[in-house]
């Protein structure tokens, strides 16, 4: 099965307190995906305030872990603008791809130690829970949501994750370690179902 693993990363300046971590359960979860059976592309996206493209469907094994210079906590939080444009990008992308040459399973996971204060695009709940929905039940895309400092699954459950895929983390060392390896535990399960 080929896969693609779609990452929203929180960078916002609250990160920073965790950033060591933060790196470190990153790059333990990217070395855990490269051991799965199967075909898999990592898209990485960082957020803040703006949201950046770290890689793009690059295939897992060429994803270098990442370190100070590609990891910098510091801004809002445009979380709704994160989710809104990488779905829509990939779903861009993979519309004009082959179909032969498309992920058998695209898989989302969102990660974010805050709650919505500085998106301009996309700025209600409900326009994030129709692109979900609508990514699940055309293209049975999966979504993973992990939070911290919020009630993740009443805020996962508005902007339409299933229960089963929303985590609460708590924002310290081990909790930020912890979380990816749920998101770790969840895209492996994906990809071998």
């Amino acid at each position: 099965m080929k896969a693609e693993i779609v990452c929203i990363i929180d960078k916002s300046g609250s990160m920073a307190s965790i950033r060591d971590d933060a790196i470190g359960g990153f790059n333990t979860f990217l070395e855990d995906q490269k051991k799965v059976p199967g075909e898999a592309t990592l898209t990485l996206t960082q957020f803040n305030t703006v949201l950046t493209t770290i890689y793009e469907n690059q295939p897992l094994q060429d994803v270098q872990p990442l370190n100070h210079s590609t990891y910098i906590p510091n801004g809002m939080t445009a979380l709704f603008d994160a989710i809104g444009a990488t779905v829509d990008n990939v779903g861009l992308r993979l519309e004009s791809t082959p179909e032969a040459a498309r992920p058998d399973k695209v898989i989302v996971a969102i990660l974010t130690d805050g709650q919505e204060n500085s998106s301009i695009i996309f700025k209600e709940a409900q326009q994030i829970k129709d692109k979900i929905q609508h990514q699940r039940e055309k293209y049975s895309w999966e979504f993973i949501f992990l939070a911290a400092n919020q009630d993740a699954f009443t805020e996962g459950a508005n902007l339409g994750f299933h229960a089963k895929d929303i985590a609460n983390f708590k924002s310290d060392p081990a909790g930020i370690r912890g979380a990816y390896g749920t998101i770790s535990t969840l895209s492996t399960g994906y990809r071998v179902s």
